[in-house]
């Protein structure tokens, strides 16, 4: 491959239950339950709480630069949620709160009007790569999240306690579009 030169800008990209860098909401993460795109057994499950009418997700933080377009993606496979939301959260101004939604059982990007772009990229065996782009308002530490979502795009739900959404190969980089996975400890 001929591309420009990127950075994995997430640590342990492939480890979703290392709390050096990942953290949880109203979520948990089952590690290495599935076999992941690259054929070992790496791939977690992103799990929802209980808690009634609320959002479950997985983050992470990073510095970012004013005016930079940074593209978060991972890949993906349906279980018990075939919906999920990358989003790009206001905390310390670094973005305004915006969101892309896909759904991984059918293909398709669900919702991509608040960021500047997204995509869905099926990889095999039931896996998608999905990406969502958005440029940084301010220089900061940033946070950004895998969002479970029940249906559409509705991220505020009451969560049974055992479904969820298989998950491997975190990336956030600085750049418009999506480069070839990094993996990253």
């Amino acid at each position: 491959l001929v591309e420009e030169q990127r950075t994995n800008l997430l640590t342990y990209s492939e480890q979703f239950d290392n709390t050096a860098n990942w953290s949880t909401t109203r979520s948990s993460v089952t590690p290495n339950v599935i076999v992941a795109p690259d054929g070992t057994l790496t791939a977690d499950k992103l799990v929802e709480s209980t808690d009634t009418s609320v959002d479950h997700y997985l983050y992470c933080r990073a510095d970012v630069t004013a005016g930079t377009a940074y593209t978060l993606s991972f890949y993906s496979k349906a279980a018990e949620r075939t919906n999920v939301a990358l989003r790009f959260h206001a905390n310390n101004a670094a973005f305004a709160d915006r969101s892309a939604f896909f759904n991984i059982g059918t293909g398709v990007i669900t919702d991509s009007a608040q960021v500047d772009s997204a995509t869905i990229t099926h990889v095999g065996n039931g896996w998608y790569r999905i990406s969502a782009t958005k440029t940084a308002t301010s220089t900061a530490l940033a946070t950004v999240s895998i969002t479970l979502v029940s249906t559409g795009t509705t991220v505020d739900y009451t969560g049974d306690g055992t479904s969820g959404l298989n998950i491997w190969g975190a990336q956030l980089e600085a750049g418009a579009f999506p480069t070839t996975y990094i993996p990253s400890t």
